[in-house]
């Protein structure tokens, strides 16, 4: 999971980093299906991005479900305004 910087729609040129944002506690896996669940984590969504949930060969396969709150932290001298970021999730299953 990662994220972009966030810019102000009306002047590009002023943004909020994407270090700013994270996912601050780990969140909770529920189990709904499946015996193996995934390991989740918690962490900054800048540059590479957060694993946000993790399993060993073998473990993993099921229906779970994972809500994790985000993070934002603006600086003071952010100007106000509309900002926009992208979030992404890349799922990988082998």
């Amino acid at each position: 999971m990662s994220c972009t910087d966030f810019i102000l729609l009306s002047d590009p040129t002023e943004t909020i980093p994407a270090v700013s944002i994270s996912i601050p506690v780990t969140p909770q896996v529920n189990i709904i299906g499946g015996a193996s669940p995934p390991v989740a984590a918690s962490g900054s969504l800048a540059g590479a991005g957060l694993t946000l949930l993790d399993a060993a060969p073998g473990n993993g396969a099921g229906h779970y479900e994972v809500t994790p709150d985000l993070e934002l932290l603006v600086p003071a001298a952010t100007l106000s305004g509309i900002y926009a970021a992208t979030i992404t999730e890349t799922i990988l299953a082998l």
